[in-house]
């Protein structure tokens, strides 16, 4: 919105919010606020700066706020601030606990105008119309633009624009204020927008602690050295003990050696090692160093960037879900608000265009020795070439020629002109048989998602074996499937009777599951456990630095959905 139009706009708005038009909002105005002159709403509106120097940014949704309540101003009365706009200045104060910056919400414009108010409210009528007019915009605006950033992530990043389905509806944040204005708890309304869910309020728990490990000046950092293991003695050790100490790896009682390595040190390296998702030898070698030599500043960091994350899901996932974290290669089942267990997992390639996207979605349905059709960009970009070299790789691979994959029976490839075909030109679709060698295994768990990605068996088990596991080209393959069929349809005959068909069938068989599950892919490379332990991962796709340098930005009015687009 331009200037000259943002004047206009604020002149209209605020002519007809705090004036009363014809006469209507006098007489439901509360007793005490006088309606403003039009003289003095026009100064305000040349005046009040424009949203270009990022002072508003729910213009909109103010506008719909106070059509809503017949424009009767919210936050004063005869005696200047009401009670309610001091209950919600005094929880702006503290959003710092929930990792955000009450300096984004106006804070220091609306403490002033505040404390303005309320002396002039009684003494100099001529001038409470124009700060009144600041205060009720910039407060409608800092709980608006507050509540967004508490339920949506400070980002911009929208829920309802994954590729996956809406499993969290958006809240409606001008009723909700009217309701909190209501019911007179502003304040707990405004922080009620914060998720609820296990993973957030961990990861806030943390957020608190490592600010106060950073300003008693953090921990020692490990400098890159020799391996170090259970038994040798060196002047390091002492810097390590300290290390592992300040993350609450090892107990800092004294010790009689305290240069040995030592099997209680041996144990707190693999406490560590496995927060880190490291492996677990209990040495501090070359990858440990590095782990122990990031500083703890840039670990707080982290924590912050992934507290940012973590709002992209729902304010509630339920009681029984799943959750795949893609920098940690695993699969979270969760029953009853409670993990039942861990998958290993492998995700998509660092390549952009084979990268596992993030999108919260339903598992409704399992396919028993499904068919695999092949992804057009697999099918043309890496097997059209070993088609055309080799004639009979269709064959061993045991894959069909089909025009459309609901076609019963393939084509006979000994009828395509191979040659002609390229990636622009490609009028067919390459199906997989099940059986041996399919590339989905003997499982396929159908996700509803525009990019067609699913959960699935694999007949390559060697990766499950890598730390570091990003071999598919976008699709997750899970170590143990039969396990994820008995947690979706309950450890009962019934369902061992269920598994035992569809695996004699060799042929696709689809099932529905009782009840669709809910299922979350997220990218986070830090989360916080109910004991307070903080697991750190590996930023294998890159999107750390992009998340960092948009939350550094200066603030702004809110961007579209279209503006900030989701990562990956």
């Amino acid at each position: 919105m331009g200037r000259s139009r943002t004047r206009t706009f604020l002149g209209v708005v605020l002519f007809v919010v705090f004036a009363g038009a014809a006469g209507a909002v006098q007489a439901q105005a509360p007793s005490g606020s006088p309606p403003l002159s039009p003289t003095a709403l026009s100064t305000i509106a040349r005046a009040f700066p424009a949203p270009e120097e990022g002072v508003l940014y729910e213009s909109a949704l103010v506008r719909k706020f106070y059509e809503r309540r017949a424009w009767r101003p919210a936050w004063t009365d005869a005696a200047g601030a009401s009670p309610a706009a001091l209950d919600f200045l005094d929880t702006l104060r503290r959003v710092d606990t929930e990792g955000l910056f009450p300096a984004d919400y106006h804070l220091d414009r609306l403490q002033t105008l505040s404390a303005r108010l309320s002396p002039f409210a009684s003494a100099l009528p001529g001038i409470v119309p124009e700060i009144r007019s600041r205060f009720e915009w910039l407060m409608t605006d800092a709980f608006l633009h507050c509540g967004r950033h508490l339920s949506n992530g400070r980002t911009g990043y929208a829920r309802g624009g994954t590729p996956g389905a809406n499993l969290c509806p958006d809240t409606d944040l001008a009723d909700a204020l009217e309701k909190a204005l209501a019911e007179g708890r502003v304040g707990k309304a405004l922080l009620d927008f914060s998720p609820r869910h296990g993973y957030f309020l961990n990861m806030r728990a943390a957020l608190s602690r490592y600010r106060e490990v950073v300003a008693r000046g953090g921990w020692p950092v490990i400098p890159p050295g020799p391996a170090l293991s259970r038994g040798t003695r060196d002047p390091e050790v002492p810097l390590i003990r300290r290390r592992l100490a300040a993350e609450g790896d090892l107990g800092e009682a004294s010790v009689a050696a305290p240069e040995d390595f030592d099997a209680r040190l041996e144990e707190g390296v693999r406490k560590f090692q496995q927060r880190y998702g490291l492996r677990e030898s209990g040495a501090v070698d070359a990858d440990t160093r590095q782990a122990m030599g990031v500083p703890a500043a840039e670990r707080l960091a982290q924590i912050e960037l992934n507290l940012e994350r973590w709002r992209w899901l729902c304010r509630q996932l339920g009681d029984d879900h799943l959750l795949v974290n893609i920098p940690d290669f695993r699969l979270h089942a969760v029953r009853d608000g409670v993990r039942a267990f861990d998958l290993r997992i492998v995700v998509g390639q660092t390549r952009p265009e084979w990268q596992t996207p993030v999108f919260n979605s339903r598992l409704a349905q399992i396919v028993f020795h499904p068919f695999w059709v092949v992804p057009r960009s697999i099918a043309t970009r890496e097997m059209l070439p070993k088609i055309k070299a080799d004639p009979d790789y269709l064959k061993r691979q045991r894959l069909q020629v089909v025009r459309s994959v609901r076609d019963e029976t393939g084509l006979d490839p000994l009828g395509i002109a191979w040659k002609s075909l390229s990636e622009e030109y490609f009028p067919y679709t390459l199906r997989q048989d099940p059986g041996a060698g399919n590339a989905l295994g003997r499982i396929k768990f159908v996700l509803t998602n525009t990019p067609d990605i699913y959960l699935h068996d694999t007949p390559s088990t060697r990766y499950f074996r890598r730390p570091v596991r990003t071999f598919s080209h976008g699709c997750i393959r899970v170590e143990k499937p039969l396990t994820l069929v008995r947690h979706l349809f309950g450890k009962t005959p019934a369902t061992e009777k269920l598994i035992r068909g569809g695996l004699m069938k060799k042929r696709p068989s689809a099932i529905n599951l009782p009840r669709p599950v809910p299922v979350y892919l997220v990218y986070v490379t830090s989360w916080a456990e109910a004991n307070g332990n903080v697991h750190f991962r590996s930023d294998v796709y890159g999107r750390d630095p992009l998340l960092s340098a948009l939350l550094r930005e200066p603030r702004r009015p809110f961007p579209s959905v279209a503006a900030v687009p989701p990562e990956g």
